[in-house]
């Protein structure tokens, strides 16, 4: 399981506005998704993802870029990482 911000964090590099040490963290923390989500690519582990992450994705992907970039970044979510419908999940944690 994957957290949508992994995501977002390794496709869109950090602004340079926050100026300094908050600029070098958010760098290193966009460094570090990268390299996570390429081991895992690399290694052929199969990665879940919420159904409803898609849409978090579409949502800050469209603000950070713009609607068509947002699209395509979605369609490539949805065939790299394993698509989990909510109920499912909520059966396995209630198990």
């Amino acid at each position: 399981m994957i957290d949508t911000s992994v995501i977002i964090k390794a496709l869109f590099s950090p602004s340079h506005s926050p100026a300094g040490k908050t600029y070098s963290c958010e760098l290193k923390t966009h460094k570090s998704c990268v390299a996570l989500l390429a081991v895992l690519d690399d290694h052929g582990i199969e990665v879940f993802l919420p159904r409803c992450g898609i849409i978090e994705i579409a949502a800050v992907s469209t603000r950070l870029a713009n609607p068509s970039v947002s699209e395509e970044i979605c369609n490539e979510v949805e065939t790299s990482f394993t698509i989990v419908p909510e109920d499912r999940l909520i059966e396995s944690a209630s198990a």
